[in-house]
């Protein structure tokens, strides 16, 4: 599915971001400092936690009971 390509792509840029930060910590913030200031408020916090329950309605909902 061409969803999946996306999300896919996303992942892996995610992952190569984090690899990255790890051999150049001076030049690249790795993802953890990225999303420290937003978990310190509560709209940052309700942020988060809606962005995660999107990915997850969006990319493992559709592995879901209804496809087995």
């Amino acid at each position: 599915m061409p969803g999946d390509a996306a999300w896919i792509a996303l992942g892996a840029l995610a992952l190569c971001t984090e690899l990255v930060a790890v051999r150049l910590p001076h030049r690249v913030a790795p993802l953890g400092r990225w999303i420290a200031p937003l978990a310190r408020t509560a709209a940052g916090r309700a942020l988060l936690l809606a962005g995660w329950a999107f990915i997850g309605l969006h990319l493992f909902a559709r592995a879901g009971i209804a496809h087995l």
